[in-house]
């Protein structure tokens, strides 16, 4: 059995090729390739961390925020998924199995890799690790709109780390696969086309009804302070918390983008996209190591951080700290989105309002502040 482990980069293109995987489950099954169900979100195997963490504290927030006062459930709950994964392998006797999970780019210590390692070899099988990587400014970006729907916590400004992941990927697998996260070198742009051709070629005609769209769609520089001004007012002390209000607020903002028109691509200030793209090596190392090359970026601007990353952080307060902000089109957008939601009896009950005449001040009336 050949397993084959999608470790992500995280959003580069991990959510649409996981729904996709997980709609066609039957189809593959059909096909010999296994895509098992996960017991924490059933269309990703993010649940592997809960195997390979050595201390509770180590346990991703979402883990520690869904199991709440009951962590001690987590490790039994593991072991129980492991039983049913290997009773599956045993009954169907699959060709390929296909688990996925960008969580996995978080690893660093050698100690977390033999534990995964410990993980597959158990199931059987050779491993294949296939790992897509994006320009590190463009994930930033996507990274920060994510964190926004849960947190209004702006995503600290760091350079993106590739070689200690990949490295330790690299030492576990039998074979490594790192491709550039690039939608116009995939076939119609579509990574599900991309992923099924190149690695499970006997699946690659379930891509036309696989290749199910769950990108996350982005928003304007302008909705990003819109919606990080909400989460402040109305659920500071939620961080990585999902909600329905945020959600509605979310669709408001990204019709109201369609309406006020103009550049909905948010774009970094350049100050900060440097500080990401060029503050690091590892895009030196990615290239020799790989011959992956990043569109728009200088090579020859990169040098070897002086100083450790974790002191490079920096950790702006307001989108227009970090993103190209346009005043005018932020008014325009800012009541756009309150018209459509002045009605809405579910926001109203959460405090919308409230969040007026911070939305009104815009970038300057914060400054004031």
């Amino acid at each position: 059995m050949r397993i084959l482990l999608h470790v992500g980069m995280p959003k580069a293109g991990s959510s649409a090729l996981q729904a996709a995987l997980a709609a066609e489950r039957d189809r593959l099954a059909r096909l010999g390739i296994l895509y098992p169900r996960g017991p924490f979100i059933p269309r990703t195997h993010n649940f592997l961390l809960a195997g390979i963490a050595e201390k509770k504290r180590e346990l991703p927030r979402l883990l520690h925020n869904a199991y709440r006062d009951r962590l001690d459930d987590i490790e039994p709950a593991f072991a129980a998924w492991m039983a049913s994964l290997k009773a599956a392998i045993a009954s169907r006797r699959p060709e390929t199995l296909v688990l996925s999970s960008e969580w996995l780019f978080r690893l660093r210590a050698d100690s977390k890799f033999d534990r995964l390692s410990a993980i597959l070899g158990s199931l059987g099988g050779s491993v294949e690790v296939v790992a897509f990587v994006r320009r590190p400014s463009d994930q930033y970006l996507s990274s920060a709109q994510q964190i926004l729907k849960g947190s209004h916590v702006i995503k600290p400004v760091a350079p993106i780390r590739y070689r200690a992941p990949l490295e330790g990927f690299a030492r576990i697998a039998d074979r490594m696969h790192v491709v550039k996260y690039d939608r116009s070198a995939f076939p119609e742009g579509d990574i599900v086309r991309h992923f099924l051709q190149t690695f499970m070629p006997e699946a690659s005609h379930v891509a036309m009804a696989a290749g199910a769209n769950a990108v996350n769609a982005t928003i304007s520089a302008e909705g990003m302070y819109v919606l990080a001004r909400y989460r402040r007012v109305n659920h500071r002390r939620r961080r990585n918390r999902f909600t329905a209000d945020t959600d509605r607020l979310l669709e408001a903002i990204r019709a109201a983008d369609v309406s006020v028109g103009g550049d909905l691509r948010p774009r970094l200030l350049e100050p900060v996209r440097d500080a990401i793209d060029l503050a690091s090596d590892d895009l030196l190392w990615l290239r020799d190591t790989y011959g992956i090359v990043f569109d728009g970026i200088d090579y020859d601007r990169i040098v070897a951080p002086s100083v450790p990353i974790r002191e490079m952080k920096y950790r702006p307060k307001r989108i227009d700290e970090i993103c190209v902000i346009d005043p005018e089109r932020l008014d325009k957008l800012t009541m756009r989105t309150m018209n459509a939601l002045a009605t809405d009896p579910k926001l109203l009950r959460v405090g919308l309002f409230r969040t007026l005449s911070l939305w009104l001040g815009g970038p300057a009336a914060s400054r004031r502040r």
